[in-house]
């Protein structure tokens, strides 16, 4: 059974760890509770007329938005916590510590 470790190019696990984080941000579900947007929505249901549906579709527009904000803001914590964990155990190898068992 051969024990060397793989080497992975730096560019690569850069490559990886940013398209499966982008992935897993994208697809986490994201709740905004805003009360501009419930407020418009019981207007247009009281009475639906144009300038209602515009101001529900306006309102929409800005709970996406935010959605879309939050949603980066995870994948770029997240990026920032892993490469950060990624360099610590890359530092720990390169000054002669022992690996830890997952990492072979």
């Amino acid at each position: 059974m051969d024990q060397t470790p793989c080497k992975i190019k730096p560019w690569i696990r850069q490559l990886a760890i940013t398209a499966a984080l982008a992935l897993a941000a994208g697809s986490m579900p994201v709740f905004i509770h805003r009360s501009a947007f419930d407020q418009a929505f019981m207007n247009w249901r009281k009475n639906p007329t144009n300038a209602n549906v515009a101001t529900v579709e306006r309102e929409r527009r800005k709970n996406e938005e935010a959605a879309r904000h939050a949603q980066m803001e995870i994948g770029f914590t997240a990026f920032v916590l892993l490469n950060g964990a990624w360099i610590l155990a890359s530092a720990g190898n390169a000054f002669g510590r022992r690996r830890p068992s997952g990492l072979r």
